[in-house]
């Protein structure tokens, strides 16, 4: 008959499939990988989709003050793209700007009233853009001074990568309020 007992060849054979089984214990239901986002995750997402829907308000104002006052579209065109671009990265993964045309030849057709008392989805009901185009350039100002003074306001709760950005942001948004304020290029003053 055959040797009774413990044998090389059983030993190997069941190492072997205890080798083979330890990587698939950690793969079960209940491991914990699916249990969502923690809440420093969810803490982040709630400040990128804040600070996202300040410059989004900012952006919108863009948009308003440029097709109320077409004369002014070439001027804030810059100021407006960029505002684009902190909506965009300020967000959530997958957050984008808003698709209104930066050019100003769509809102040359439309009457100038109607883009007037528009606020826009800045989310503050009621606000319009100014009818005179110098008081319309010192609402965006003030506009942009908020925008940088609630980034900045929001660097504490950040984490540090996400604080770079919100300065970086911040002190964008402030030179957009000089730049609002400035005298414009080859103007007399």
């Amino acid at each position: 008959m055959g040797r009774r007992g413990t044998t090389r060849r059983r030993v190997l054979i069941a190492a072997g499939a205890l080798g083979a089984a330890a990587p698939l214990a950690g793969c079960t239901a209940g491991s914990g990988g699916d249990t969502g986002p923690t809440a420093e995750e969810r803490a982040e997402d709630t400040l990128r989709r804040r600070s996202a829907a300040v410059s989004t308000a900012l952006l919108s104002r863009y948009d308003a003050a440029a097709a109320a006052h077409p004369g002014l579209a070439q001027r804030l065109a810059p100021l407006r793209a960029e505002a684009a671009a902190h909506t965009a990265a300020l967000g959530p993964e997958g957050t984008r700007p808003p698709t209104a045309s930066p050019s100003p030849s769509p809102s040359a057709s439309r009457t100038p009233a109607a883009p007037a008392t528009q606020a826009g989805p800045s989310g503050s009901p009621g606000a319009s853009v100014p009818a005179d185009p110098a008081a319309a350039l010192k609402d965006l100002a003030a506009l942009a001074t908020t925008t940088a003074d609630t980034h900045a306001r929001a660097l504490g709760a950040a984490a540090p990568e996400y604080a770079r950005l919100l300065a970086s942001v911040a002190a964008a948004s402030a030179a957009h309020a000089y730049l609002l304020t400035a005298a414009k290029p080859g103007a007399a003053s």
